[in-house]
């Protein structure tokens, strides 16, 4: 199986409407800025990522658009998970697979001496928009400006982010940066800075310090993650099988839309359910688990046929993960027939009908 046989993993998750489901704002816009009503992850969020980040396998990195400060204070009691903010402009490792990092590893900048004398201009430019733009508001970061208009009138507030980007791209063409236009948000970031160049900067690290990887997922839910899908396909193709020069690949797509990632998942419900899949089979986890916790992992693994693709990410038959393709109008099954893989029940590696038991 996939994950239960590798000896080193990588798991990259978003946070924002992957981890946790986004805030609607008052125009009716999913925000994945928006500011996040909790301060805490929730108890079986937050169990689910400590143990993966603390198997001795597993490297666990979250990534967001979000500022440090912030993730520091959702994240800081799971010291072995890294941490990628500002889209991996700014980032911190915690455990590798075989290496022990220190619990007081500092945040290090993917891009040394970034010239930020573009923020003047561009704040100006973006404060005259907010005063036309009732509910519009702007976000100072390190890294990047943000102007977030989720809570303006959805039509309305598309108009005229589209009509600042426009403007911005001609005002800043000199400059090193980006003008990405995201649910409810525009952004203004340095250019060749995303979460794929931070996963395959992580990626390669494994490779120079770990002696590599042999399984990796990557899951995310909007524009700014797709980067991360495409650099995993750019390095090691589209195989969910390891071989001995790759390893195993699964990226995923929170919602049915079209997407570079290889699966998708209804809702970020369906992504801790198979986080927890994951973390019944973390090495680590497996010392403290109750004999009942092992006999449930067993039977969501091991079912076969249409229940077991369900069970694979929710024991009570729940939508699974399921495959999509690469057309940019639509997504479509792997075959005609039969039920649509789940990652769960791909990445554990049991065919239908197969009963491997934990003690072999």
């Amino acid at each position: 199986a996939a994950y239960r046989r590798a000896r080193r993993r990588a798991i990259f998750l978003d946070w924002g409407g992957t981890l946790v489901p986004l805030e609607m704002g008052l125009g009716g816009v999913a925000s994945s800025l928006v500011e996040y009503s909790h301060s805490e992850l929730a108890p079986s969020i937050h169990h689910c990522i400590e143990e993966l980040a603390q198997d001795p396998r597993n490297l666990l990195m979250v990534l967001s658009g979000q500022e440090r400060s912030r993730m520091e204070a959702v994240f800081r009691d799971i010291p072995g998970a890294s941490l990628a903010a500002e889209h991996g402009f700014f980032f911190k490792l915690g455990s590798f697979p075989g290496v022990r990092r220190a619990v007081s590893a500092q945040w290090e900048q993917l891009v040394k001496d970034f010239d930020l004398s573009w923020k003047e201009v561009t704040l100006a430019i973006l404060d005259a928009y907010t005063v036309r733009t009732n509910g519009a508001c702007v976000q100072n970061k390190g890294s990047s400006l943000v102007w977030r208009f989720d809570e303006v009138d959805p039509e309305f507030g598309t108009m005229q982010a589209k009509e600042l980007r426009d403007h911005l791209q001609g005002v800043l063409s000199n400059y090193p940066l980006q003008v990405v236009m995201g649910k409810g948000y525009l952004e203004i970031r340095p250019n060749g800075i995303n979460k794929g160049v931070m996963v395959d900067h992580v990626v390669s690290l494994l490779y120079s310090q770990s002696g590599g990887v042999d399984f990796i997922m990557c899951i995310g839910d909007d524009a700014a993650d797709e980067a991360m899908f495409s650099a995993l396909q750019s390095r090691f193709g589209t195989s969910t099988q390891a071989s001995p020069n790759r390893p195993a690949v699964f990226t995923a797509v929170v919602g049915q839309k079209p997407s570079a990632a290889q699966f998708f998942l209804n809702d970020s419900d369906e992504v801790v359910e198979l986080c927890q899949s994951l973390r019944l089979h973390s090495t680590k986890a497996n010392r403290n688990r109750s004999m009942g916790d092992l006999q449930r992992a067993e039977r969501i693994w091991t079912q076969g046929g249409t229940e077991g693709a369900a069970a694979a990410c929710a024991s009570a038959a729940r939508g699974s993960l399921q495959q999509c393709g690469t057309s940019s109008s639509a997504f479509v099954p792997s075959s005609t027939s039969g039920p649509l893989p789940s990652i769960c029940a791909t990445a554990a590696g049991y065919s239908s009908g197969e009963r491997n038991r934990w003690s072999q």
